[in-house]
């Protein structure tokens, strides 16, 4: 069992209770306190391994007890708002992670400053997880690896970088085509290809983030944008690389699919290449090809720019696997393998 002098009022007083293998105790399990005479006792049942007791009185050490555990227990009556602090650092760079998020099993949240550091309460480090977008969840460290700051050795949390921390910080900017009275296609079934670029934009982006690149979308619902507006949102944002989304639509006569990109740019021609061969073989297009294209979109950029374009909705097959949020997540996925190869081979 531990202690934890409670900050939310100097009364009181909390204790977790763990088993052997150092697990919250089941709830309810009842857990004693009583000063070291045996006398004021109060009983309180756990949740999530936790036991509040309310004191009339702080004094510095108690007898605490469950089942057949008995343990004395000393507070830091002197410092209530005693913490621990971690910092948290990239498991291959060694770098400090800006605010990331210390979760407790209660489910409270802890973020951390910009230089890694997080500070929480001790009894919100017992199991606690961290999270920050790019890296995979890891359990709060209390020992082992340790660094030293003003001369205070603080523990340290790896925490390890999604795809090795490619697309790390990367900013992309990904433009749904249609919107409002522009349907960009519209199926037999009234499936719109505006609705469904913007499907795909918010599964890209929610991935895209997850692996810790910077994204915005063009538009956020219906709105009507024109390509100066689109072409706007891209420069303001100073994007590493923007991404046109144009599935479903009837400009291709023979709808080949393609991935298009400015002539003579040459990063904007190897992510077109990237980008077109992870999502070849994706329904409803069984390969995809690069071409050169004087776009406004394409050609107005400040940045490399493609355009994504397959499938048109006037196909009754194609409505079906375009309708399908199974092909929204296949689709996101494969794009994100373009450009994972894209920046990888890029930096």
């Amino acid at each position: 069992m531990a202690p934890y002098l409670a900050t939310s009022g100097a009364k009181n007083l909390k204790v977790i209770a763990l088993d052997a293998e150092g697990r919250p105790v089941a709830d309810g399990t009842a857990v004693s306190m009583s000063d070291l005479k045996g006398k004021n006792k109060s009983t309180s049942p756990t949740k999530k391994g936790k036991a509040l007791f309310v004191r009339d009185d702080i004094i510095r050490a108690y007898v605490v007890s469950t089942g057949t555990h008995t343990d004395t227990l000393k507070f830091n009556i002197s410092d209530p708002e005693a913490s621990v602090l971690t910092i948290v650092v990239n498991a291959l760079t060694r770098e400090p992670i800006s605010k990331a998020v210390l979760r407790s099993t209660d489910g409270n949240t802890v973020t951390g400053d910009p230089g890694g550091k997080i500070r929480s309460t001790p009894i919100d480090t017992v199991g606690a997880i961290v999270y920050a977008p790019g890296y995979e969840p890891a359990p709060l460290e209390h020992g082992g690896k340790q660094i030293s700051d003003d001369r205070v050795m603080i523990p340290v949390t790896d925490m390890t970088p999604l795809f090795e921390g490619i697309l790390h910080g990367k900013r992309i900017v990904i433009d749904p085509v249609g919107g409002g009275t522009d349907d960009a296609g519209r199926g037999a079934g009234a499936l719109r290809g505006a609705t469904v670029n913007m499907r795909l934009a918010k599964e890209l982006e929610k991935l895209l983030t997850e692996a810790g690149a910077r994204v915005v979308v063009t538009r956020n619902g219906e709105e009507q944008l024109s390509d100066q507006q689109r072409i706007f949102k891209v420069n303001r944002f100073g994007a590493d690389l923007a991404i046109g989304l144009r599935f479903g639509n009837d400009a291709q006569p023979d709808h080949v699919c393609t991935v298009y990109h400015y002539p003579g740019s040459v990063s904007g021609t190897a992510s077109a290449d990237s980008l077109a061969s992870n999502i070849t073989g994706t329904p409803p297009c069984e390969s995809f090809i690069t071409a050169e294209s004087s776009d406004l979109f394409l050609q107005q950029t400040n940045c490399p720019a493609v355009v994504i374009s397959g499938g048109s909705l006037s196909d009754p097959d194609t409505e079906t696997i375009l309708g399908s949020f199974r092909w929204i997540r296949l689709e996101a996925d494969a794009i994100r393998r373009g450009l994972l190869g894209h920046f990888s081979a890029k930096d």
